[in-house]
């Protein structure tokens, strides 16, 4: 034998017989004494629930094994978005397992002044509730939440808020404000409304990522499909976009803009449309002097008249059947309100309102308020709040400048937080008392006018923790000001819905189904107030480079950033994992000699910081973007280190937060950084690897191109007697969302491999998606 072969042989036997002697330590496990009826081994069960993450609610039906939830899937009866489950609602149940939770309850021993330098200390649930009530009693309280679609625990916050002479104050980072002032001003009541993509057929979306990041997505991805269905007449879907997302490589026709353009496309097409081709001028009126400026955008955009006159044309031939969408963090600009009023102005000038726009019933759950949190400030920078709970926001991460924030907490007596995690809030709290993940707690969820759906938990409390509807119960008690004569908050949900679904019997029959009642699919146009238009004004001025900050479809705002099914799960757009970098186009890469991995420093007025680059097809040459939610620093160990933390770069305006239209310079440093990338090359090169026709050609002639050519292998093959497995995927209605990855590797296990061996080409997703690049 060869010498190496030998060592081989002679290392594997010896591996061997060692092993072999080896017995590991017996250890027994007992099984049921007396099995419930419904758990049997092997075989699962299967409960109806909901999921909401702040942005959207979803139908769930969730997988369990001996009591032990493993995988949900959408619910097919849900009105809204039925079999859909977006990527945060299949990664979801991973955070039940994380090890990283807080376990129980803890008291932080630290000096308030000086904040950070904690120790902590686990304590059992009694000595909170007598800590916390004894502080209750002072007065001066003051509640900071991002917000619940849930009417039970909203009403059950105001109530407690109230009884101890506090206020609510609502937050997130991604909020609606802009676009429910705009609603208020054009239609006299702030609401979100619901975009009916199905019963739309031509879409016209400036900077509003409705398939990705804004609002419901789900459903928006489920009813914009339907509406491509070519056997009904196809949708168009024309997309202005400072950064690509889903929906602009969704669309038919894709223009790329600077954020300072956002509010003159929109009034360049209200001029196109009302005093060029002389359509609905009546709610444009007053509109002529403000719009006639933007009358050429179209040639900073690269566009022929011809082409944005189309557009225009497109709208109208489809009035009452066409949509404007604007919104999202990349549309959160100093002229967001602005945008949003120019987009009602369009849809009522084509008669949209009431038909693609549910204005009257809309979406809920979404209040949260920038001004809201700076008053918040204001007042404990003023010692006017002696006590603050914090849930279910993170403003030491999310805000810029949090040591602002931080210095008005050193003013605050006591603060609680009812985190799952350690993040950077929490460990700055007096007192951490952990609400539990939404598949151990009870709740009821509204998010579509008519439809409430039930949260029923799956699985006890694997630790010692506590919801928040308990939480304010037995504070509110242990203070002498019990909210209601339950014993816990189930009792409270239950005894609410049994009265007001008439009986037991109803209750259950609630729970079995998941939700109850049914969506709005139509109703009536509301008047368009003319004095709204007064309040277009164009504030930003054009920059050489301006930045976006954006949230991916995956890590959104960095809430479940310790989930590393979303790390692993290839951006959508740009295929990278485990990182955010800075987008720019080919154009500026080339004129600054740039590549990807480049470290850059970006720098605005009032902050800088080092990124890598990458260079995406369809960036504006004078655009650059960035994605947050990344480089936590507490919270969860697999979070920490990942990415970088940009939320420096949003600004204060007045009382609210812009994320977008920030002039910037970039500056080469010659470092390099690894981005882990799943698809590298984006050309076919000539191959027929993605077929695309138009549908013209496909009704005509029925042929869409695809490629018929013998297929050899080395492999004889294998026959099949029985049944043969196959998949097929519409590509004209898969957006490439990416949902059906992290399903997958929820449903078989598919395991994680991180940076590293992602960049050796390692990663281990069953089902992989690649995009390809057409056009300029």
């Amino acid at each position: 034998l060869a010498r190496r072969q030998f060592m081989k042989l002679m290392g594997a036997s010896v591996a061997l017989s060692t092993a072999a002697c080896v017995r590991r330590p017996v250890q027994k496990i007992i099984p049921y004494s007396k099995r419930p009826a419904e758990v049997v081994p092997g075989i699962a069960n299967y409960y109806a629930s909901s999921f909401f993450d702040g942005r959207e609610v979803l139908g769930v039906t969730v997988k369990t094994r001996e009591g032990r939830p493993i995988h949900l899937e959408g619910s097919e009866a849900y009105p809204s978005s039925g079999q859909g489950l977006s990527v945060r609602a299949s990664a979801n149940i991973l955070s039940l397992y994380d090890p990283d939770r807080v376990r129980n309850p803890i008291i932080n021993s630290q000096d308030p002044k000086k904040r950070g330098n904690k120790l902590s200390i686990p304590r059992d649930w009694d000595s909170i509730d007598e800590k916390v009530a004894k502080q209750l009693k002072k007065g001066g309280m003051r509640f900071l939440t991002s917000g619940y679609a849930s009417p039970t625990l909203s009403n059950l916050i105001e109530r407690f808020t109230s009884s101890f002479g506090g206020s609510v104050a609502y937050w997130n980072p991604i909020n609606m404000r802009t676009l429910m002032e705009a609603q208020r001003l054009c239609y006299g009541t702030s609401s979100v409304p619901k975009y009916r993509y199905d019963k739309a057929k031509m879409i016209v979306s400036v900077d509003g990522d409705f398939l990705g990041s804004h609002l419901n997505t789900t459903e928006s991805n489920k009813l914009f499909s339907m509406g491509r269905k070519s056997e009904s007449g196809m949708s168009r879907l024309v997309s202005f976009q400072s950064v690509p997302s889903l929906t602009s490589l969704n669309a038919d026709a894709n223009y790329n803009m600077k954020s300072s353009q956002q509010l003159p496309v929109l009034l360049g097409l209200i001029h196109e449309l009302a005093f060029v081709q002389g359509h609905g001028a009546g709610v444009a009126s007053g509109l002529k002097s403000l719009t006639e400026p933007y009358a050429k955008i179209y040639l900073a955009l690269n566009m022929t008249h011809d082409d944005f006159a189309a557009i225009a044309k497109g709208l109208w031939d489809n009035k009452g059947k066409s949509l404007v969408v604007a919104g999202g963090l990349q549309a959160q600009s100093a002229d967001a309100l602005s945008v949003q009023i120019a987009v009602n102005v369009l849809n009522s000038m084509l008669g949209n309102d009431g038909k693609t726009v549910l204005g009257r019933s809309g979406l809920k759950g979404y209040k949260g308020n920038d001004g809201q949190l700076k008053s918040l400030m204001e007042d404990m920078q003023a010692g006017k709040v002696k006590t603050l709970i914090v849930d279910n926001v993170n403003p030491m991460y999310n805000l810029p400048n949090s040591e602002e924030f931080k210095e008005a907490l050193g003013k605050v007596e006591m603060i609680v937080s009812t985190a799952n995690w350690m993040d950077e809030t929490a460990s700055l709290a007096d007192v951490v008392a952990p609400a539990g993940h939404i598949m151990e707690n009870w709740g009821d969820l509204e998010y579509e006018a008519g439809v409430t759906a039930i949260q029923q938990p799956t699985i006890q409390p694997l630790h010692n923790t506590r919801s928040l509807g308990d939480s304010l119960m037995k504070w509110s008690a242990a203070a002498g000001s019990a909210l209601s004569n339950k014993e816990n908050y189930y009792e409270l949900l239950k005894n609410k819905w049994q009265t007001q679904l008439g009986g037991e019997k109803s209750w259950y029959e609630f729970l079995q189904k998941g939700f109850i009642g049914s969506a709005n699919a139509t109703e009536s146009a509301r008047s368009f107030n003319a004095s709204a238009v007064s309040k277009i004004k164009p504030t930003i001025q054009e920059s050489e480079i301006e930045l976006s900050l954006y949230a991916k479809s995956t890590i959104y705002d960095g809430t479940m950033a310790n989930v590393s099914w979303l790390h692993e799960l290839p951006d959508p757009v740009t295929k990278v994992a485990w990182d955010n970098y800075l987008l720019i186009s080919p154009q500026l890469a080339d004129a600054n000699k740039l590549r990807d991995g480049d470290m850059v420093n970006l720098k605005s007025a009032q902050y800088s910081m080092d990124l890598p680059v990458l260079v995406q097809p369809g960036q504006n040459p004078g655009q650059v973007a960035v994605a947050i939610g990344y480089g936590r620093k507490e919270g969860g160990d697999l979070q920490k280190g990942v990415g970088f933390d940009v939320s420096g770069f949003a600004q204060w305006e007045d009382d609210k937060l812009v994320y977008s239209g920030i002039p910037v310079e970039i500056k080469k440093l010659g470092k390099l950084y690894e981005l882990a990338q799943t698809q590298e090359h984006h050309s076919m090169e000539g191959r027929d690897l993605a077929v695309e026709t138009t549908e013209k050609n496909f009704k005509e002639h029925g042929d869409i191109g695809i490629h018929k050519h013998k297929i050899f292998s080395i492999w004889n093959g294998h026959k099949y007697e029985g049944h043969k497995w196959a998949m097929s995927i519409d590509l004209n209605s898969c957006t490439g969302c990416s949902s059906c990855v992290v399903s997958c590797q929820s449903e078989n296990n598919v395991p994680v491999v991180g940076k590293k061996y992602i960049l050796q080409g390692r990663e281990m997703h069953w089902i992989r998606i690649d995009r390809y690049y057409a056009g300029d």
